[in-house]
């Protein structure tokens, strides 16, 4: 199987990147309301903040914010008032409505930690519409860890880069590598952001940290770094058993060690020859148990059915070879089925 085949087929697969729980309103979840301004503020400021929440839409809110600012700069509410504002714009589910949205809502509320809360949403609406200079601008190695909430962006980021990389678009790899290092190194070592709640973070740790896992060894594997390659999509398939693309890659992976040996069992001096033969066969039994795991994983997803094909191939060649027909095949394939389940 060439490695090219790999990138067409899992290019296509990959999961959206993660969003905040601010944004996951667009997606229909439900979110914690903002709660209302605190009432030891003046009743006039309570009244233009309440206006901002009262917002049925972003538009709305934006207009409304603009006016407590322009009324109120100073007020002790304002950073509230920007929060609810961050929430009702987090909503709106088209990208480029929410560009211009935080466009907008940045030229109101100016002050850096006011920017801190909107620019996490504002890299992944930049992503959303492709507009990728943007969302690695705003997410510079200075400014992302000022972010509230700066691990959905460094995932974001992360998994955008190799993904445009499988399309021959290399422009973003090197400062993805960095985001999605980073990322890891906050979530395995638990350093929540205060601007996380707990089910984001959660769900980096279930559904995100495997897939960063899986992307930068993808990329380790186009790269040639096979020895990476091997431990992160490891790590990925320790953290998410259920991935067929994780063990499509490692089962090219263990291809690739097992032709090495063949090679060599070739070359070899006839006293070597045995044991170099035992060493190609045992890895010959890996490359088979693998792929039989991602053949079952991928069986009656729509999304993996090409990749299943080809791995189903290439599966019951070795296996013929290694038992001298296809009998029992569909027992080892049925195995990871019910792991699977």
């Amino acid at each position: 199987m060439k490695i090219n085949f790999i990138a067409a087929t899992l290019c296509l697969c990959a999961l959206v990147s993660p969003a905040p729980a601010a944004a996951a309103a667009a997606a229909g979840q439900d979110q914690p309301k903002t709660q209302a301004a605190p009432p030891s503020a003046p009743e006039a400021e309570v009244k233009a903040a309440q206006a901002v929440q009262a917002a049925t839409d972003a538009a709305a809110a934006l207009k409304a914010a603009g006016v407590f600012v322009k009324k109120y700069p100073k007020s002790v509410i304002r950073p509230q008032v920007a929060q609810i504002t961050t929430d009702k714009l987090a909503a709106t589910q088209d990208a480029a409505a929410r560009v211009t949205q935080g466009e907008e809502y940045l030229k109101i509320f100016s002050a850096p930690q006011e920017a801190n809360l909107i620019n996490p949403h504002l890299v992944r609406a930049y992503v959303d519409a492709k507009r990728y200079d943007d969302a690695y601008r705003v997410a510079s190695v200075e400014a992302i860890e000022k972010f509230n909430n700066p691990v959905g962006p460094m995932l974001t980021l992360a998994i955008t880069g190799v993904q445009l990389a499988r399309q021959q678009n290399p422009k973003y790899v090197e400062r993805s590598v960095q985001l999605g290092l980073k990322a890891i190194e906050l979530i395995e070592s638990d350093k929540k952001p205060a601007g996380v709640d707990a089910a984001d973070w959660a769900d980096y740790k279930t559904k995100w940290l495997p897939q960063v896992y899986q992307e930068l060894g993808f990329l380790s594997l186009t790269t040639g770094n096979m020895a990476d390659a091997k431990l992160k999509l490891g790590r990925a398939a320790a953290l998410n058993t259920d991935d067929p693309q994780t063990y499509a890659l490692l089962g090219y992976i263990a291809d690739r060690e097992y032709k090495k040996l063949a090679e060599e069992h070739k070359a070899a001096a006839d006293a070597a020859k045995p044991e170099l033969l035992a060493k190609a066969h045992e890895q010959m039994d890996k490359v088979i148990d693998t792929y039989a795991r991602a053949v079952a994983l991928a069986e009656g997803d729509a999304r993996f059915e090409q990749l299943r094909t080809q791995l189903r191939q290439d599966l019951e060649n070795y296996y013929k070879y290694r038992k001298g027909s296809a009998e029992g095949l569909q027992q080892l394939i049925d195995k990871y089925k019910k792991a699977k389940s």
